[in-house]
Parts: structure tokens; sequence; C-alpha cells
């Protein structure tokens, strides 16, 4: 949680982050070998609207992809 909050923070500096990205963030914070159908599912979201969130978050340079296996957080 506390990676969450500083990643929070770091986005207000980056712009505004929704609440669906904040969702997103916590779940692969939680696992970052997840995939993302499993993102769907514990999220109640499409996967095209995972890939957009996912998309914004790469943008934003909150999240970088590491391999196809994992994403990386917070590596700043």
């Amino acid at each position: 949680m506390l990676k969450l909050q500083f990643l929070l923070k770091l986005a207000k500096k980056v712009g505004d982050i929704n609440e669906n990205e904040k969702i997103i963030l916590d779940i692969i914070l939680k696992n970052p070998k997840i995939t993302i159908a499993e993102m769907s599912i514990k999220s109640n979201k499409s996967i095209r609207t995972i890939n957009r969130i996912l998309t914004s978050l790469k943008e934003k340079n909150l999240l970088k992809r590491m391999n196809s296996n994992k994403m990386d957080i917070g590596r700043f």
C-alpha cells in the first residue's frame, strides 16, 4: 500500500490519474505477474478497457513492461 501511495503522489506531478488507473495499479502491485485477462476479472472491466488503462499508465511513465510476464511499477 505504501508503494501505491507513493505512485499516487507522483501521479499528481505527472497529471491526474483516474479511479480505474488506481485500481489497476493496486492490482499489479499485489501481483506483478498478473495477466490482462485476470486484471479484467478482478476489476470487472473489459479487456479492451484494461488495455486502454495500461496504455495510459505507460504514457504517464507510471508503468513499464519488463518482459512478457511482468509489469514494473515505480522505477524512476
